[in-house]
């Protein structure tokens, strides 16, 4: 019984770091000047502590150092995706799209618009 509380407390502590620069950088970009317009919801159920979803979308006026930051923080959180889907367009990144066990990620590049779309859920562990 110890042995299933501990590997589920590990489960929910790597899902929730596996894309921490990732939720950063979101974070960052619903607050910067250069947001077109944004979609966000949240959802909390107080009856489940452990069940969130949120959906955001962004989309923002692209920028070289935007750009970069993106690119950035998606790289620093690769080795921990389940799935990795990247783009190149004439040289430049035009897409990534992460995916974890819960959550996806993903921006992309097109007409000097930065579109960003996160799907945010905390997974429930399932005893039969």
């Amino acid at each position: 019984m110890i042995a299933i509380v501990l590997l589920s407390a590990g489960f929910f502590t790597t899902e929730v770091h596996a894309q921490e620069n990732i939720k950063a950088m979101i974070k960052k970009c619903e607050s910067m000047d250069e947001v077109i317009e944004a979609d966000i919801v949240r959802y909390n159920d107080p009856r489940i502590k452990k069940l969130s979803r949120s959906t955001i979308l962004i989309k923002m006026l692209a920028t070289p150092a935007l750009e970069q930051q993106l690119e950035e923080a998606f790289r620093k959180d690769s080795a921990k995706a389940t799935q990795a889907v990247e783009q190149k367009k004439d040289g430049k990144v035009s897409h990534m799209l992460y995916r974890f066990d819960s959550s996806t990620y993903s921006y992309t590049i097109s007409n000097d618009t930065i579109s960003i779309q996160a799907r945010e859920s905390n997974p429930l562990i399932r005893f039969r």
